[in-house]
């Protein structure tokens, strides 16, 4: 394909590439040069990225992906996939073990949209595989897979506007959500790869950024900015043991879960409870750095190995966090007070509190003023007033009297 020399000629391609973007893995990324050429204030119209992207098209449009057609009434797997630049999804369909492609999509994040962390980037390549691919939503149940927990996060309740918003769209849909497994098709596995190697480049020019920052501020201490927070608490009471924890992402989003424990069990038996929740899902998430923090000293000083466990039950869970543990190449246990750990304690209060037949998802309200305003009571003061010439007229109205004198009858 010869390469462009005008604009007009850019535009055509760019025409042509997005008449394409059935066919094309991560179109979006694969055109971005193009659509950057053509922003105005570009001295070289046509520089030697926009060439390399023009090659890598080339070659990729001679051994395109052959689509599938879907049955009609079988499932329907979507596959996600970010990047700084883009979002994209993959829909597939399985057949005998094999997996074979369906549909792309792909759009172009907005300056907004580019600030967006990666579970919001997520969620908006998931809210653009369902609006752009509408017809398949609605005939097929469709199953998510991703590392991540997204139904766990649209239906938090201290979901923001944003994620609710996506929640009521999406809700309209059959969805099933599965982690990742074995990725069989070949085309499937270059489009995750794709977004594999560009999230390695990003991660790449991010360290360069951070390392020129650090040179001009040495004096500062490093702060770990890829560590996850785990807090945890249990406890029990009269109607029963409950637990909570909160996983806190790098950029400062919330996992939180409230759990009921339906058995009878002591305090430190519903902490270690939760400790063995918590850290399931932070092994489902491919976490490498985590930091976990208890209100506990027995548990806490038993997951380092300073205390001993003596009950078997104790020992059995024991073992269970040390083995867990071993999943993280890198982890901290700390003790804090239960001030700090007060969010976590919030959800064992609920997850304790609640019966085992309310088991929803409860929103929590915050008001910021009362519902009812109290009307002000006004000052009451008894007035003597002057007789008027008013009053006849009223007493007549009301009685039917005249007065007395004649002249006042007939005024009145």
């Amino acid at each position: 394909m010869k390469s462009p020399s005008t604009v007009k000629e850019i535009q055509s391609l760019t025409g042509r590439a997005a008449s394409l973007n059935r066919f094309l893995s991560n179109s979006t990324d694969k055109c971005r040069p193009f659509f950057k050429a053509l922003k105005k204030g570009q001295k070289d119209k046509w520089y030697e990225e926009c060439e390399v992207a023009l090659q890598s098209l080339t070659t990729y449009l001679t051994s395109p992906p052959l689509l599938a057609k879907p049955v009609p009434g079988e499932d329907l797997f979507v596959y996600l996939a970010v990047s700084n630049s883009a979002v994209s999804s993959a829909l597939i369909r399985e057949e005998l073990g094999a997996q074979h492609l369906i549909f792309y999509t792909s759009k172009a994040l907005l300056d907004a949209e580019t600030r967006y962390p990666k579970l919001d980037k997520l969620m908006l390549a998931f809210v653009v595989s369902g609006r752009k691919l509408r017809h398949y939503y609605q005939a097929h149940r469709v199953i998510v897979m991703a590392d991540f927990p997204l139904r766990s996060i649209l239906h938090s309740p201290n979901a923001y506007q944003r994620l609710m918003k996506w929640e009521i769209e999406l809700s309209q849909y059959n969805l099933l959500y599965r982690p990742k497994t074995t990725i069989k098709a070949q085309a499937l596995a270059d489009f995750v790869a794709e977004f594999t190697s560009s999230t390695e480049e990003e991660k790449l020019v991010s360290k360069k950024k951070e390392s020129s920052r650090a040179d001009k501020t040495s004096a500062e201490p490093d702060q770990p900015r890829d560590i996850w927070q785990l807090h945890v608490a249990g406890a029990s009471n009269q109607k029963g043991a409950g637990a909570g924890f909160v996983i806190v992402t790098p950029d400062g989003t919330l996992l939180e879960q409230a759990i009921t424990v339906v058995l009878l069990a002591s305090n430190n038996k519903a902490e270690y409870e939760v400790w063995l929740a918590g850290l399931l899902l932070a092994k489902e998430l491919s976490i490498k750095k985590l930091a976990i923090y208890s209100d506990s000293q027995l548990i806490t000083s038993q997951a380092l190995g300073q205390y001993m466990a003596k009950h078997p039950r104790m020992i059995l869970c024991l073992d269970k966090v040390q083995e867990l543990l071993m999943a993280f190449p890198t982890f901290t246990i700390q003790q804090v007070p239960r001030a700090e750990n007060a969010h976590a304690d919030a959800l064992e209060s609920l997850g304790s509190a609640l019966d085992t037949q309310f088991r929803l998802s409860i929103p929590v309200k915050h008001l910021d003023q009362p519902s009812i305003e109290e009307a002000e009571q006004p000052d009451l003061m008894q007035i003597d007033e002057d007789p008027s010439w008013k009053n006849p007229i009223i007493d007549y109205l009301v009685t039917e009297n005249l007065p007395k004198e004649k002249f006042e009858a007939r005024k009145t």
